[in-house]
């Protein structure tokens, strides 16, 4: 979070390095997409039983896999975390998008990607 203050800081931009000035793009994309969703998913004709929340909360929380990317060259195990990370982030947009649009078994689909989200930020703390 400091990072994308830092980013869009006039002088604090040129202190991050590229992997961090990436990393804080897409945190700050996901904040904006996660607030744009939960304000506008009313007016979306295909969402029903303000599902708009689920998904904003699913954007959210996507930003815990993201923000690791920062510091994979920490971590003993990078493919690892790696293909753990991308797999989150696929079943999180899925699962958002499919809320959004209203295909039926998101809820099944919401589960998966809170447990693995749950095991994630238990698991990787450590790697």
């Amino acid at each position: 979070m400091a990072n994308m203050v830092l980013l869009f800081s006039s002088e604090g931009k040129y202190v991050l390095t590229k992997t961090e000035k990436q990393v804080a793009g897409g945190i700050a994309s996901l904040l904006f997409i996660a607030a744009f969703t939960a304000l506008v998913g009313d007016y979306i004709p295909t969402v029903t039983d303000d599902n708009q929340y689920l998904a904003a909360l699913v954007f959210l929380t996507l930003v815990l896999p993201v923000s690791r990317f920062e510091y994979l060259h920490h971590v003993r195990r990078k493919k690892v975390v790696l293909i753990y990370s991308i797999a989150l982030l696929a079943v999180g947009c899925i699962n958002a998008i499919g809320l959004l649009t209203g295909i039926a078994g998101m809820d099944v689909l919401m589960i998966v990607y809170f447990v693995a989200l749950a095991l994630y930020t238990w698991c990787f703390a450590f790697l």
